[in-house]
């Protein structure tokens, strides 16, 4: 009995000794997988970019490296276990253990973010630009979703007023947004903020919001400050209600591509559809961007019954307004004796 007995617990042994490394392999992945679900692995918060065709040894390293991995081998394990990573922008934070943000990677839940599109651009190619270089998206991509004819004519714009689809403003987008989804959402910003109201408005002054975009696109290049938007866009539309040239100096400036240090008279001369010295009123298309403060200041344009304006001779940035002609070469000469004393 007692020889039986061990026998039993020889042949017991054995297969434990046999066993042995299969056993801790198990306890090793086990333990891996539970530490890889439950444990924190990141030392502070950080944002990835998932380009195209990245390898993901080299996502590990970015991982690892931008958000201070504790355990770069848990990372490496999670990374290469999933799927394909998928390309956006994801935000890690420390309270994020190594599976969660693999399973992020590669189903694609990608992180918002917010996409300032600022009033310093002349043109739409450099419109596409800024945008381009907050997003996966290359700018001539950018610039054809833009310039798209039916996107453009459901929105009442053309090639020449296609400035007028980029409201400049800050918007929550995807990093991975594709060129023609961001120039739909442009679009629908666009008719977000053309209400009824606003279009009553517009036409009480005489113009659909395309020509407002274009009028404000000349307010936005005459003045910065804000005070006096709305005085700007009173004289110009004075002049224009009354079959006067505007004589926007804004526009003899774009038609040099904005290379003039100062609009000489011999600028006026400058044959293009776009010389408000030559041709009456307003030019086919945008001179710049629109912000909506000159938007609105268009849209509510000063009472007053100003038909000139001058730069200040306190050299500020700032205008004198006139009502006749006397009263604004007085203005000028002073501010060129200005210039003349600087």
């Amino acid at each position: 009995m007692k020889q039986r007995r061990g026998l039993i617990y020889l042949a017991i042994l054995a297969v434990f000794v046999v066993m042995a490394p299969f056993l801790l392999v198990i306890w090793e992945i086990g333990s891996e997988a539970w530490y890889d679900r439950r444990t924190p692995n990141f030392s502070q918060r950080a944002v990835i970019y998932v380009y195209p065709d990245m390898s993901r040894s080299r996502l590990v390293d970015s991982i690892c490296i931008k958000a201070g991995a504790l355990d770069p081998e848990s990372v490496d394990r999670c990374i290469h276990k999933s799927g394909p990573p998928v390309p956006g922008r994801y935000v890690i934070e420390p309270s994020m253990t190594s599976v969660v943000i693999a399973r992020k990677i590669s189903r694609g839940w990608e992180d918002e973010m917010r996409l300032t599109i600022a009033p310093v651009f002349r043109s739409l190619g450099d419109a596409a630009g800024i945008i381009a270089a907050q997003v996966m998206a290359d700018s001539a991509a950018v610039y054809a979703a833009l310039t798209d004819p039916e996107r453009l004519e459901r929105c009442g714009l053309r090639a020449e007023t296609a400035l007028a689809l980029i409201l400049p403003d800050t918007y929550n987008v995807f990093w991975s947004v594709s060129p023609e989804d961001l120039a739909d959402r442009l679009a629908d910003e666009y008719a977000r903020y053309w209400t009824a109201e606003r279009r009553q408005q517009a036409q009480a002054q005489g113009l659909t919001p395309a020509e407002a975009a274009v009028l404000a696109s000349i307010v936005n290049e005459e003045t910065k400050y804000q005070p006096e938007m709305s005085r700007v866009a009173g004289v110009y539309l004075n002049r224009l209600h009354r079959g006067m040239l505007l004589q926007a100096d804004p526009t003899v400036a774009y038609c040099f591509g904005y290379g003039l240090k100062r609009v000489l008279t011999r600028h006026l001369e400058v044959e293009s559809p776009y010389n408000t010295y030559k041709y009456a009123g307003l030019p086919p298309g945008m001179i710049s961007c629109a912000p909506k403060v000159c938007i609105e200041a268009v849209l509510h344009p000063s009472s007053e019954d100003n038909l000139y304006f001058c730069a200040s001779p306190a050299l500020d940035g700032t205008h004198r307004f006139a009502r006749t002609l006397s009263e604004h070469n007085r203005n000028a000469a002073a501010y060129r004796a200005a210039l003349s004393r600087q």
